[in-house]
């Protein structure tokens, strides 16, 4: 199954019909900056994009490159694109951005909204004549609670089956052809630790989705690169997705390398980000966007090392590609070229930085964990627990800010997010 097939295998007649009408509208539209909403529906409209069902008169990015300098945004026209809408706080805090940032105009177009959660008054904006309009364009669903669950299980669903991660924040690396055998001797391979985690959707259509966390060897080597003890500042992986082609002979295989800090002291994500990159460190100053730059450099690094295995079983150089296209979603262009530099390059190093710890003190070391999870026997039930540990940052979300935002936003409307009390319920 490829490409726009997968659509007509997730989606019903209706929601393919709304699809290519939301694709129809957006195409036709010539604007200055396209910006998608992250993480969702970043990944669908790439999908749609990279399948030719919807295209772009104008730059396309990810609203993740509002963490940065917002200065080249002054006087341009700008089309916000999401899939579904629930609360709408989301899109309000990047129409609040962008206002701030002094675009000219804004629009915003999306698959559907939750009709339980979501009311337009808060996209609504008083224009120069002194008249209310609202930034949301026609035509749009407006979905039921369980109907928009489903919308965006479907969404997830196309990605599982073009063997694409449900992310945009790290490195991808696409595509490279690897005979069977091959690839069970890497997946057996004595310095990662494989899983298979794909999903029944996926192993029904002969896909393959698999998590492989570093031994305790592969944990140092990346120490010495990164020239920080990575392994106590946060959790790593590879995920791998790969499925057959059409002669059965070969699995095509695309890789994502991730790394995510543990909780640490703003200082330390300055002092690090400074040393690496000291060009930069007058042009970037959210923490934000520096952990961004940071948590993908190091996943890139530890690529890097995880494809020298892939060579020693290939017995030649394979040099997955960088989606370079991906990169430019996320950041600046000036900093993309500062990126790739420092995964190609050995990074400085200050020997005060062995000393950085979690700014809660935890200290997480990879290896630790997986010797914890080798056995075969329990092999079902760790899986859980790490499958736990990568959801975890977003059902803390959910329960903390989200549940709450929708319930508040849907009783009290728009005035209630102008007071500052509740700026705190914004998912940013």
């Amino acid at each position: 199954m490829r490409g726009l097939e997968i659509l007509n295998y997730v989606f019903d007649y209706e929601m393919r019909q709304s699809i290519n009408d939301f694709s129809q509208a957006i195409s036709s539209m010539t604007t200055d900056i396209f910006i998608v909403m992250s993480r969702k529906a970043a990944c669908f409209i790439s999908f749609l994009k990279r399948n030719g069902h919807i295209s772009f008169d104008g730059k396309f990015v990810t609203d993740r490159i509002l963490d940065f300098d917002t200065v080249w945004l002054d006087g341009k026209n700008v089309i916000i694109i999401d899939d579904v809408i629930v609360s709408g706080t989301t899109l309000f805090s990047v129409i609040k951005k962008l206002n701030k940032a002094n675009v000219q105009s804004i629009k915003v177009f999306v698959l559907g909204a939750n009709e339980k959660f979501f009311n337009s008054s808060i996209l609504e904006y008083t224009d120069s004549n002194n008249e209310i309009q609202n930034y949301l364009q026609a035509p749009y669903l407006l979905l039921s609670d369980a109907a928009c669950m489903r919308t965006c299980s479907n969404i997830v669903s196309t990605f599982m089956l073009d063997i694409l991660p449900y992310d945009v924040d790290f490195p991808k690396y696409e595509f490279i052809s690897i005979p069977q055998h091959l690839l069970n001797q890497l997946l057996a391979c004595s310095d990662w630790y494989s899983y298979d985690v794909s999903s029944d959707l996926q192993a029904k259509n002969d896909i393959k989705n698999v998590t492989m966390l570093p031994s305790e060897r592969i944990c140092k080597k990346l120490d010495r690169e990164i020239g920080l003890p990575v392994s106590r500042l946060g959790f790593y992986k590879i995920r791998l997705f790969a499925r057959q082609n059409s002669k059965n002979t070969k699995y095509e295989v695309n890789a994502v390398p991730y790394f995510l800090f543990n909780a640490i002291a703003e200082e330390d994500v300055s002092s690090i980000f400074d040393c690496w990159f000291p060009q930069l460190s007058n042009k970037i100053k959210s923490i934000i966007a520096k952990i961004r730059v940071m948590q993908y450099v190091i996943a890139g690094k530890l690529f890097k090392i995880w494809e020298n295995t892939l060579d020693t079983i290939m017995s030649r150089r394979t040099s997955l590609n960088l989606n370079i296209s991906e990169l430019f979603l996320v950041f600046p262009e000036e900093i993309c070229i500062e990126i790739i530099d420092a995964i190609d390059s050995k990074l400085q190093y200050n020997q005060f930085m062995s000393t950085i710890k979690c700014a809660n003190d935890i200290e997480f070391k990879a290896d630790v964990f997986v010797s914890k999870i080798v056995t075969r026997e329990s092999q079902t039930d760790n899986i859980a627990v790490l499958q736990t540990r990568l959801i975890e940052p977003f059902t803390n979300l959910f329960f903390s800010k989200e549940k709450e935002s929708r319930q508040i936003v849907s009783k009290y409307e728009k005035k209630l997010l102008r007071c500052h009390s509740t700026n705190r319920l914004l998912i940013v």
